[in-house]
């Protein structure tokens, strides 16, 4: 960005104010010592020459210490820190200054003493830090008094501890585009209870938010909308009742638009509605960059299935988080066109290629990966639709079982450093054909990763549960019915499933697979999953998206149960009774201990699959299934070493 080739005048009179300020901390501190003989004492004779001196040269040190940089509007701790340490600074050099050559040039004069010092530094902070925070003060009170003065501004409260209510109270006072007034803090904390944050008492906890409008609407002071900061989505506050209480009576609800730090830098409040990803009952995880740059930094990666919703958001990320190359992968020309389209930019730049690919065609995959060699392969391509596939039976086997040993084995015969396949929770236990795919998938990848004959490679899965607004999701498909005006269908009212939003769970699958290459040779680990919190009831689930809707069950829309579809359960799970969770060293994820599989055992049902598959019974595949899980060793060592297992990959 070119700079203003005009004078900041602003910063010249920072510069101005500084200069005299320090000149004047140092004539101080001599006055405060000395008294009214300052100017008549031989000894002090050059104090006011040695003051301006020092004025000089703290111009170097303030300059360091970034204290023209810092805006006075903005004067904060942050600003004392650096003041403290500018002005500690300075003292030091006085302090050197006098006793190595000012005493040796200027014997007959006193420059320094001990309590010179001490007033020096108190004083010289204080000068310096006082018209800072004066400043902060008064264009506070200006644009405060400013707002109080905008007629018709709507009562509001704010839901969240104090600190959060306290940000955001700030925000309110400051800036008079939404015509909200706070009149009002809830607040789950003990020591919030009673308290006034900034004239605006806390008028209770969440959990009284009904009885605290109705109390406010009996006094003639109407709730017009309620501002949900961060703290008050925890799962402990029940955001899901205070909705509810909200919309019974006609409250708005809305949470903040950016984070409480954008916010209080760009000094504008932004309110954005609540969306049912808000609600989830726990707080949304999100990657750093630390635990995924093993997997990504610099890296040539290909993503199956990445034109689908998982897919496509493992390719957004992949290159938000710096991969140097995506390729990707799917057999839906329309999928691949869209992505094409999004990412055009990316596109033209050949750091995202898009290509036809289906994983069921082993040597057109094979070739494919010849010709791009990428270093990482993320295997999204999956069917999911549960129902579907108790129908389809024969092609969930041929694109969940078969496509996945496709890309493994296609993968490490072109050296690929690893592999990551996306799993789900319906593969523990798994009562559906979906599940039953995807567990043999997963113990694929698992016995392969335990026989690799190197540590050069990782053939790892990555375990979680529903992900919210993809395609077949719940969420999406409830949207519809409301809109329609109902009803909503549930297939029970009892169940219960994990969700994630899409960015979380691209982020902690980039993270698992970091993970996996920082431990090379720990082949215990070959399954991570990913933490889901608690599950979520899907019959509050379509509650909650008719009361974010303004809508009332029952009034405006019913809900009606339809029963379990084939291949459903009421609940799903993370870990099977015979898995150990073990620590991945990356937040938000955990490994999995699965026992030592053979991969001959799981090679030769795989084999039976195939030659089975046209005129076999859908039973088979669970006899398979259970084929391999008996032949888990759950006592064998994991840890042996990889360089002496001879592996033999299913061609």
């Amino acid at each position: 960005m070119e700079k203003s080739k005009h004078p900041n005048y602003r910063k010249l009179i920072v510069v101005a104010h500084d200069f005299v300020m320090t000149a004047a901390a140092v004539m101080f501190s001599y006055w405060v010592r000395i008294g009214d003989k300052l100017f008549s004492n031989p000894d002090f004779a050059l104090a006011p020459h040695f003051a301006l001196g020092v004025a000089c040269a703290s111009f170097l040190v303030y300059r360091h210490f970034n204290m023209y940089k810092s805006i006075w509007r903005f004067a904060s701790i942050y600003d004392f820190m650096n003041i403290t340490k500018a002005v500690t600074a300075v003292a030091v050099g006085i302090v050197v200054f006098a006793f190595l050559v000012g005493t040796r040039l200027f014997p007959d004069q006193i420059f320094t003493s001990p309590a010179l010092i001490i007033i020096y530094w108190g004083s010289q902070i204080g000068l310096l830090l006082g018209p800072r925070v004066l400043y902060r003060y008064y264009k506070d009170w200006r644009q405060r008094t400013k707002v109080e003065r905008v007629k018709s501004r709507k009562p509001v409260l704010i839901a969240g501890i104090g600190l959060d209510a306290e940000r955001v109270i700030r925000l309110l006072e400051g800036d008079a585009r939404p015509g909200l007034k706070g009149i009002g803090v809830l607040s789950n904390k003990l020591s919030d209870q009673g308290q006034i944050i900034r004239k605006i008492p806390v008028r209770g906890r969440i959990s009284e938010a009904a009885a605290i409008l109705d109390l406010l609407a009996q006094d003639g002071t109407p709730i017009s909308e309620v501002i949900m900061t961060p703290s008050a989505f925890n799962p402990e506050n029940a955001p899901e009742k205070l909705v509810k209480s909200c919309h019974e009576r006609g409250v708005r609800v809305r949470r903040l638009g950016e984070s409480l730090d954008v916010l209080a830098s760009t000094q504008q409040l932004s309110l954005a509605d609540i969306d049912v990803s808000d609600i989830l009952f726990r707080d949304v995880r999100t990657a750093s960059q630390e635990f995924v740059d093993p997997f990504v930094a610099g890296s040539r990666v290909a993503v199956t299935g990445g034109g689908g919703s998982i897919g496509g958001e493992l390719v957004r990320r992949l290159l938000h988080f710096g991969a140097a190359q995506v390729y990707v992968f799917d057999n839906s020309e329309e999928a691949l066109y869209k992505m094409g389209q999004e990412l055009s930019d990316d596109v033209a730049t050949g750091r995202v290629q898009v290509r036809l690919a289906d994983i069921r065609d082993r040597r057109a995959l094979d070739k494919l990966l010849r010709e791009i060699k990428p270093d990482h392969v993320v295997h999204a391509a999956a069917l999911k639709q549960v129902p579907m596939l108790e129908d389809n039976w024969v092609e969930a086997i041929k694109t969940n079982v078969f496509g996945t040993v496709n890309v493994i084995n296609a993968s490490l015969a072109h050296d690929v450093k690893s592999i990551v396949m996306i799993s789900t929770d319906k593969a523990v236990h798994p009562a559906s054909v979906l599940g039953a795919t995807k567990r043999i998938a997963e113990l694929y990848c698992v016995a392969v990763d335990q026989a690799q004959h190197s540590a050069d490679s990782r053939v790892v899965a990555v375990r979680f549960g529903n992900v919210l607004g993809t395609k077949g999701s719940v969420v999406p498909l409830f949207r519809k019915q409301i809109e329609r005006g109902g009803p909503i269908t549930l297939t029970h009212p009892d169940m219960t499933r994990y969700f994630m939003t899409p960015t979380e769970a691209a982020d902690l699958v980039l993270g698992a697979a970091g993970a996996a290459i920082r431990s090379m040779t720990k082949i215990d680990m070959s399954v991570y999953v990913l933490e889901m919190g608690r599950p979520v009831k899907i019959k509050d689930l379509a509650e909650t998206m008719i009361h974010l809707a303004g809508l009332e069950v029952g009034r405006d829309i019913d809900i009606r149960t339809t029963g379990l579809r084939p291949g459903e359960r009421l609940d799903e799970l993370l870990l099977a009774e015979s898995e150990r969770q073990i620590d991945a060293d990356c937040p938000g994820i955990f490994g999995v201990e699965t026992g030592r599989i053979p991969l001959a055992a799981i090679n030769q049902q795989i084999k039976l699959l195939e030659d089975v598959l046209e005129n076999g019974e859908r039973n088979m595949l669970y006899l398979a299934l259970q084929k391999i899980e008996e032949s888990i060793d759950y006592t064998a060592p994991v840890h042996a070493d990889r360089a002496s297992n001879v592996h033999r990959l299913h061609s």
